[in-house]
C-alpha cells in the first residue's frame, strides 16, 4: 500500500507540473489569493507542505511558463527577515566582547543554538535511518538466498528497508534545509554586521586595512557560512554512529575484524583531518592572496584613466597576473589536499573490507560469511563512508576556512571606533584650545597646538600651504583622529563637504538629500540655487532623477562638488538646530567666479547660520572670513584671529597680492547657465546583463575548450575505470561470499582484492588530482580574459559600469570558478557515473527493472523540467541582485566620513537591506528549489528500491542471490547518490552562471592592442575636421575642430565648463570616440598608429590624480626604469618630500589633493615625451604651489623641448602661451596667439576682462607683450 500511494503520489504530482491551475475567476478566491500572497508561503504553509516543499508550485509554474523576474518571488519567512537577524547577530557580539577573550565563532553558536540543536537531532535521525537501512538488509538478503516457500517473510523484511529509507527522505532534506538556512542567516546577518561596524570605524582605521580587506569580507568571507554549516554536524553524529556500526559488524565478523575495518575508516577520517588543517592554512593565505589581487584590480579600476593615458595596460596585466598566479597557486594546492580527500572517500570502503577480511580470516577459522553478511557489511561501510568520510571530510576542509574566515571579521570587527567628539557646553560649535591631532601609529602629530572657535553665524577659514594638515583637522572634529594634547570640543549637528565630493550611485535628488523619503521641496530649491545647480538640472535628461554613475563619473568636479556643497546646504535647511559646516576646500574644483558664487550664495549666504569651518588654500575668502586659522607646513598653529591681527609670520602664508586676489576664466553669470553638459552627452550607467534560459552548450563547451578538450576525454576514461573497479570489486566480495567454507578461505582471494583495492586507489588519486588541475587551468584561463578586457575596455564603458559589478566578477565569481564549480563538477561526474551503474546493474540483475525504469524516468524528467527552469533563473537572479548589494557596501566604505557626518548611518542599512532583501528572496527560493527536486529525487529512489525488493521476492528463485544482493547493494545507495548528482548538476550549471559572466567580459569588445613602435620626432600636431564622443550612441562632445600646434610650442586650451577641453586632449590618445576628422602628429595619422605606441608617445596630467596603495617610490616610477637620484631630483623641482620608501596609502587618502597632483606632475616629468597635456593640474593646489608647477612648466628641460597643451584652471597661467585655443560647445571658436586674440576682443579677450580684478590691466599687458 505504501508503495502504491507512493508510485500514485508521484505520477498525479508529475501531470499536475504538466497542468498548472488555471487562476481563479472567482471575485472571493482572487481576494483570497491576494492575501494570501501578502503573506510568507512559508509561514502560511502546514506542516505537511513544509515537510514535501508543495508550497513552493506556484512559483515553479510561473518559471515553468517565462524567465522568473524579481518581483515574481514571495516574500521568505517571518524568522528569516534580515533586521532581525541582524540584531541577533550583533546582540550576541556585544555580549561576547564583554569577555576578556572574546570569540566571534562561539557568539554566532549561540546566537542559532536552537536552529543548531533542532538540526542535529534530525541529522542523527537522517544518519541513523542509513544505518538501519543498512543492519535490515543482511536479514533480508540473507532470507532471500535461503527462502523457497511463503514469500511473506520477504514482504515484511522489504517493508522495514522501505520504512527506514522513507524516513531517511523525511529527515534528511529537514535537516539540510535548516542548516542551509542558518548558513545564509549568517551570512548576510554578518554582512549587515560588517556594514554597522563599517559605520562605526575611524576611516584611518579603514585604510589601514584596506579596502581590498573589506570587500573581500563581504564577497568571499561571508560564503564561508554557506560551505560549512551543511557538514557541521558531521563529527559528532558520526562518532554516535560508528560505536552503533561497530556492535552491528561486530555481530558479522567478530569484534577484532570490525575493530580492524573501522580503524580503516577512522585513518582515513584522521588524514582528511590532517588535509583539512592544511587546506586551513593554505585558505588563509588564499584569502590573502585574494585580496592583494582585488586590491590591486580595485586601484587599478579607481586609476583607470592613468593607466589609459600612460600605456600602462600590459605592466598591469603581468602585476595582476603575478598576482593571480600567487593566488592561483595557493588554491591549486588545496584543491588538491580537496582530491586526496575525494580519492579516500572513494576507496575507503574497500581498504576497509579488506582490512576486515585479514583480519576476519585470521580470528574466525570456524565461521563463513554468507551473501547476506557481506551486503550488511559493504551497506553499513558505505553508510558510514558517507556519514563519516564524506560528512567529516568536508567539515575538515569547510571548517578551517570557515574558522579563517571568522577570524577575519572578528578582527575587522574590533577595529577602533570613533571617538566621541565632547560637545561645547557654551554657545559654541566647535572649540579647540591647544589641540594636537595625529593619524594612529604616526610619528609626527598632523596639527599640533591648534586654538579656535566658532559660533553660530560665523565664518572661520583654516589655511596654510598643501599638505599642512587642514583636512586632518576637520577630520578630527568628526572624531575620525585621536586629540592627543589639548581639547578639541564639535557640535553633534554636523554637515559635511569633503575635499574629494563623495557621490554614491542614485539620482541627483537622492544625492543632495541623501536618499530622505520625504523631500523638502522649498529646501531643496534653495540648496540648488545656492550651488548654482539650476540649469544643470534642467539640462539634464531626466532632471533631478537622472541617475548618477558610480562615484559621478558623469559628472565633472565641479559638479560633484556643488552636489556634495548642495548636500550641506539641504542638510542644515532641515535641521531644526543651526549645524556646523565643516568645508574641506571644495572650492578647488570649481572655477573661480563659480567659487565667488560659492562663496556669496553658499558659504556666506545659504549657510551663514551655521558655523562655518572652511578649509582652504583659496585666498578669495581669507578677508571676508571672521576669522583665520593659519597652519605652517609642519601643521603648527601660528594664528587664529581676524585677517589684519594676524601674525606676520602667518601673513607670510597667506598673503594676498594683487594678481592672486580673483583670477577666473568667465563670468559668473556664464557659468552658471553653461555649467553642464547636454543632455545625453553624458554616459549613462550600465545595468548588469543577465542570461535566461539554461546553460547553454556554448558555455559549457567555452568552460572545456580553455581547461583542454583533450585532458577532458582521458578525465573521463579514468572516471570510468574507477567505477568499474568499484563495481567488480564489490561484485568480487559477493560473489566470494557464495563460496563454500573451505574455499572462502583461500589467500588468493586476499590477495586479488587486495589488488583491486589498490588499483582503485592509484585510480581515484589520479583521477581527482587531474581533474582540479583541469579546472584551475580554465578558472585561470576566464580570469585572465576577463581582467584583460576589463583593462582594455573603452574609457565611456568603465564610465558607465558600476564597480561593484566589476568587482563582484572578479573575485566572487572567479571564486566560484576556483572552488564551487569544480567541486560541483567533480561531485556531479563521480556520482553520475556511479548512478549509471547502479541502474544498469539493476537491470542486468533483473531485466523486468527495465519496464519501470520508463515510469520514473517519465517522473524525474517532469520534475527536473519543471523546477530545473527556476532553480537556474533563481540562481541567475541570485548572483545578479547581489551586485548592487556590493555596490552600495562599496558606496558606504568610500564615502564612509560623509555618511557619519550626516547622520546618514541608518539610511546606508536601509539601503544595503532593501538590496540584500531581494538577494535573500533570491537565494531562499532558489534553496527551496534544491530542496524540492531532491525531495522528489529521492521519492523516486525510495520507489525504485521497493520495486526492486519486490522483483527480488517474486524472481528469487530465477536469479543468483550474489547478483540481487549487488542490485540491493547500490539500490540502497541510489536515494543519496541520484538526487545529489542532479542537485550538483544543477548547483553546477547555477555556478556556470559565474562562467557566463566572466566569458561575457572575456568576449567583450576592447581597443586594440596591436604591437608597435613609433615615436614623433617633432610633436607637431594638426587637428582636422576633428570630431567625437563619449561613446557611439551618445552626441558629440567635439565638432568640426581644426588647429594646428607647432612643435614645440605652449599651448594653452580655455573655455567654459563642459566645452570640451578635457575632450580634446582625450582624444589625441584616442580615449574617445573619434568619428569625424583626423589627428595627425607629425603628419601621421593616430588612428593608424599601434594604440599603446601612441599612448606612450604623450604625457597626461589628469585633473583629477590617483595613486597607487604602495611606497613613493612605486608610486612615481612603478616599473623601476629610473634611478633613485633621479626620482629625488624630480620631487625637489617640486619641494616634495624625497623619501622614497614614504607608505602612500590606497587611493593616496592619507596625502592631500594638492600632494597628490604635484606627483602626477613628477611622473610626467620623469618620462621623456614630445608631446604633454596638462588637464588643470592646479585645480587643487595653493597659489604658492601652483607658482611651483607653473615655472616647472616653464622651465624644464622635459617641458621646454616638448608641445605643450595646458588646460587652464586660472587664467594667468596660459596668458603667456605660444598659443590659445578657445572652445566653446564643443566648437573651436578662437586661435591664435594671446596678442592676436586680445586684439580681435573676442571671446579671449570677454573673459580676461571677466576677471574683474585688479590684475586685469596686468593681464592685458601681458597679452599684449
Amino acid at each position: 500500500s505504501v508503495i502504491a500511494l507512493l508510485c500514485i503520489n508521484l505520477v498525479t504530482h508529475a501531470e499536475m507540473c504538466k497542468h498548472p491551475e488555471e487562476p481563479a475567476g472567482d471575485a472571493h478566491k482572487a481576494a483570497d489569493a491576494a492575501e494570501a500572497a501578502e503573506a510568507a508561503p512559508y509561514d502560511a504553509a502546514s506542516l505537511w507542505s513544509r515537510l514535501t516543499y508543495r508550497y513552493a508550485l506556484p512559483l515553479f509554474r510561473i518559471g515553468v511558463q517565462r524567465p522568473l523576474q524579481i518581483d515574481d518571488l514571495p516574500t521568505i519567512a517571518t524568522r528569516d527577515e534580515l533586521p532581525d537577524v541582524t540584531r541577533r547577530i550583533v546582540d550576541a557580539w556585544e555580549a561576547e566582547r564583554t569577555k576578556p577573550k572574546p570569540s566571534l565563532p562561539w557568539a554566532l553558536a549561540r546566537c542559532m543554538r536552537k536552529d543548531l540543536i533542532l538540526s542535529g537531532m534530525l541529522f542523527l535521525l537522517d544518519f541513523g535511518a542509513l544505518v538501519a537501512q543498512a543492519a535490515l538488509l543482511r536479514p533480508f538478503v540473507n532470507w532471500l538466498a535461503r527462502s523457497t516457500g511463503n514469500a511473506g517473510g520477504g514482504f515484511w523484511r522489504a517493508a522495514l528497508v522501505v520504512i527506514a529509507g522513507l524516513t531517511n527522505l523525511f529527515a534528511h532534506h529537514a535537516a539540510f534545509f535548516m542548516v542551509m538556512r542558518i548558513g545564509w542567516n549568517l551570512r548576510l546577518g554578518m554582512t549587515v554586521a560588517l556594514q554597522k561596524k563599517l559605520l562605526r570605524t575611524r576611516a584611518a582605521e579603514v585604510s589601514r586595512v584596506s579596502t581590498g580587506f573589506i570587500v573581500s569580507l563581504v564577497t568571499n568571507d561571508c560564503q564561508r557560512f554557506d560551505n560549512l554549516l551543511p557538514f557541521l554536524h558531521a563529527p559528532w553524529v558520526s562518532g554516535i554512529l560508528i560505536v552503533v556500526a561497530y556492535f552491528l559488524i561486530s555481530n558479522i565478523v567478530g569484534y577484532a575484524a570490525s575493530a580492524a575495518g573501522l580503524s580503516v575508516l577512522l585513518v582515513s577520517v584522521a588524514i582528511q583531518a590532517r588535509l583539512g588543517f592544511v587546506f586551513k592554512k593554505l585558505r588563509a593565505k588564499t584569502a590573502k592572496a585574494t585580496d592583494g589581487r582585488v586590491r590591486l584590480i580595485s586601484e587599478l579600476l579607481n586609476g583607470i584613466l592613468s593607466v589609459k593615458a600612460f600605456a600602462w595596460e600590459e605592466p598591469c596585466l603581468e602585476a595582476v597576473a603575478a598576482a593571480r598566479s600567487k593566488e592561483a597557486s595557493t588554491v591549486l594546492r588545496a584543491q588538491w589536499c580537496r582530491s586526496l580527500t575525494a580519492a579516500l572517500y572513494f576507496s575507503t570502503t574497500a581498504m576497509s573490507v579488506f582490512a576486515t577480511y585479514a583480519v576476519y580470516f585470521r580470528t574466525q577459522r570456524g565461521h563463513k560469511l554468507s551473501v547476506g553478511d557481506v551486503t550488511s557489511l559493504v551497506a553499513l561501510l558505505n553508510a558510514l563512508r558517507q556519514i563519516v568520510s564524506f560528512g567529516c571530510a568536508y567539515f575538515a576542509m569547510a571548517g578551517p576556512e570557515c574558522l579563517v574566515a571568522v577570524r577575519r571579521m572578528q578582527r575587522f570587527l574590533e577595529l577602533d571606533e570613533c571617538a566621541r567628539v565632547p560637545v561645547p557646553v557654551d554657545e559654541h560649535l566647535l572649540r579647540a584650545d591647544g589641540a594636537t591631532v595625529a593619524w594612529p601609529r604616526a610619528s609626527h602629530p598632523a596639527v599640533l597646538d591648534a586654538c579656535c572657535a566658532v559660533k553660530p553665524g560665523q565664518v572661520i577659514v583654516v589655511a596654510g600651504p598643501v599638505g599642512c594638515g587642514k583636512s586632518s583637522l576637520l577630520q578630527a572634529s568628526l572624531g575620525e583622529l585621536d586629540v592627543t594634547a589639548g581639547k578639541l570640543e564639535s557640535s553633534r549637528g554636523v554637515v559635511y563637504a569633503p575635499q574629494s565630493a563623495w557621490i554614491f550611485s542614485g539620482t541627483l535628488l537622492e544625492n543632495v538629500t541623501l536618499g530622505a523619503q520625504k523631500i523638502d521641496r522649498q529646501a531643496f530649491d534653495r540648496a540648488v540655487e545656492a550651488c548654482a545647480l539650476r540649469v544643470d538640472i534642467d539640462s539634464l535628461e531626466h532632471g533631478e532623477q537622472t541617475l548618477l554613475g558610480e562615484r559621478g563619473v558623469n559628472l565633472s568636479g565641479g559638479q560633484k562638488a556643488r552636489v556634495g556643497l548642495a548636500r550641506c546646504v539641504y542638510a542644515s535647511e532641515v535641521s531644526l538646530a543651526a549645524p556646523l559646516a565643516l568645508l574641506d576646500d571644495p572650492l578647488a574644483a570649481v572655477d573661480p567666479s563659480v567659487g565667488k558664487h560659492l562663496l556669496d550664495a553658499c558659504v556666506f549666504g545659504a549657510l551663514k547660520k551655521c558655523g562655518v569651518v572652511l578649509a582652504t588654500h583659496s585666498r578669495q575668502v581669507l578677508q571676508r572670513a571672521d576669522a583665520v586659522l593659519v597652519l605652517d607646513a609642519t601643521g603648527t598653529a601660528l594664528g587664529f584671529s581676524k585677517w589684519h591681527d594676524l601674525p606676520e609670520q602667518a601673513l607670510a602664508l597667506v598673503r594676498v597680492d594683487d594678481e592672486d586676489e580673483i583670477d577666473e576664466v568667465v563670468d559668473a553669470k556664464d557659468v552658471i547657465v553653461t555649467t553642464t553638459k547636454s543632455k545625453e552627452d553624458a554616459p549613462t550607467q550600465k545595468e548588469e546583463t543577465r542570461e535566461v534560459g539554461d546553460v547553454s552548450m556554448k558555455t559549457w563547451a567555452g568552460y572545456a575548450r580553455r581547461a583542454g578538450p583533450y585532458t577532458l576525454i582521458i578525465l573521463v576514461l579514468l572516471f570510468v575505470v574507477g567505477q568499474g573497479l568499484l563495481v567488480y570489486g564489490d561484485f568480487f566480495l559477493l560473489n566470494w561470499a557464495s563460496k563454500k567454507p573451505r574455499q572462502q578461505r583461500k589467500t588468493k582471494y586476499l590477495k586479488a582484492y587486495a589488488v583491486i583495492a589498490a588499483c582503485l586507489l592509484v585510480v581515484a588519486v589520479t583521477r581527482a588530482s587531474s581533474f582540479f588541475c583541469w579546472t584551475i587551468k580554465a578558472a585561470n584561463v576566464l580570469h585572465n580574459d576577463a581582467v584583460s578586457r576589463v583593462l582594455r575596455a573603452p574609457l565611456w564603458w568603465h564610465h558607465a559600469t558600476p564597480r561593484g559589478q566589476v568587482l563582484n566578477r572578479l573575485s566572487q565569481d572567479v571564486g566560484n570558478v576556483d572552488e564551487l564549480l569544480a567541486q560541483a563538477l567533480f561531485d556531479m561526474t563521480q556520482l553520475g557515473i556511479m548512478m549509471l551503474s547502479v541502474v544498469v546493474t539493476a537491470c542486468v540483475a533483473l531485466p523486468w527493472m527495465c519496464l519501470v525504469l520508463p515510469l520514473l524516468l517519465y517522473v524525474f524528467l517532469r520534475h527536473k523540467r519543471f523546477v530545473g527552469a527556476s532553480m537556474t533563473e533563481l540562481k541567475r537572479l541570485e548572483a545578479i541582485t547581489k551586485s548592487p548589494a556590493v555596490g552600495i557596501f562599496s558606496d558606504t566604505l568610500h564615502g564612509l566620513t560623509a555618511t557619519r557626518a550626516f547622520r546618514g548611518e541608518a539610511k546606508a542599512e536601509g539601503a544595503l537591506l532593501g538590496a540584500l532583501d531581494k538577494n535573500a528572496r533570491s537565494w531562499f527560493w532558489w534553496l527551496l528549489s534544491q530542496r524540492y527536486l531532491g525531495f522528489y529525487l529521492d521519492a523516486i529512489c525510495v520507489t525504485f528500491l521497493a520495486c526492486l525488493l519486490v522483483a527480488t521476492i517474486l524472481l528469487r528463485n530465477h536469479h543468483q542471490p550474489q547478483i540481487l544482493a549487488l542490485a540491493l547493494l547500490y539500490a540502497v545507495q541510489l536515494a543519496g547518490t541520484f538526487q545529489w548528482t542532479v542537485r550538483q548538476h544543477a548547483l553546477a550549471e547555477s555556478f556556470m552562471a559565474s562562467v557566463e559572466r566572466l566569458v561575457e567580459y572575456g568576449d567583450m569588445q576592447g581597443e586594440s592592442h596591436e604591437s608597435g613602435a613609433w615615436a614623433p620626432s617633432s610633436g607637431t600636431i594638426v587637428l582636422d575636421g576633428l570630431g567625437c564622443r563619449y561613446r557611439d550612441d551618445l552626441p558629440r562632445v567635439l565638432c568640426n575642430v581644426s588647429a594646428s600646434l607647432q612643435s614645440g610650442s605652449n599651448v594653452g586650451v580655455v573655455g567654459r565648463t563642459g566645452s570640451g577641453k578635457s575632450s580634446l586632449v582625450l582624444a589625441l590618445a584616442r580615449l574617445n570616440c573619434v568619428d569625424e576628422g583626423r589627428v595627425l602628429i607629425d603628419g601621421v595619422d593616430v588612428s593608424k598608429l599601434p594604440l599603446a605606441a601612441l599612448r606612450r608617445a604623450l604625457v597626461l596630467v589628469p585633473q583629477e590624480p590617483h595613486l597607487f596603495r604602495g611606497t613613493l617610490r612605486f608610486n612615481l616610477d612603478p616599473w623601476a626604469e629610473h634611478s633613485d637620484e633621479a626620482l629625488r631630483a624630480t620631487l625637489k623641482m617640486l619641494g616634495l618630500a624625497t623619501e622614497l620608501d614614504a607608505s602612500i596609502s590606497e587611493n593616496g587618502d592619507n596625502l592631500s589633493a594638492g600632494q597628490r597632483q604635484l606627483l602626477c606632475v613628477c611622473r610626467a616629468l620623469l618620462v621623456s615625451r614630445r608631446i604633454i597635456c596638462v588637464d588643470e593640474a592646479t585645480a587643487s593646489v595653493d597659489q604658492e604651489t601652483d607658482a611651483v608647477i607653473q615655472n616647472v612648466l616653464r622651465t624644464a628641460p622635459q617641458f621646454k623641448r616638448a608641445t605643450l597643451i595646458v588646460i587652464a584652471h586660472r587664467i594667468k597661467t596660459i596668458v603667456d602661451s605660444d598659443q590659445i585655443l578657445v572652445l566653446d560647445r564643443g566648437h573651436l571658436v578662437e586661435d591664435g596667439a594671446p596678442a592676436e586674440l586680445m586684439a580681435q576682443n573676442g571671446a579671449f579677450a570677454e573673459m580676461v576682462r571677466a576677471s574683474r580684478s585688479r590684475s586685469a590691466t596686468n593681464l592685458v599687458a601681458a597679452a599684449n607683450s
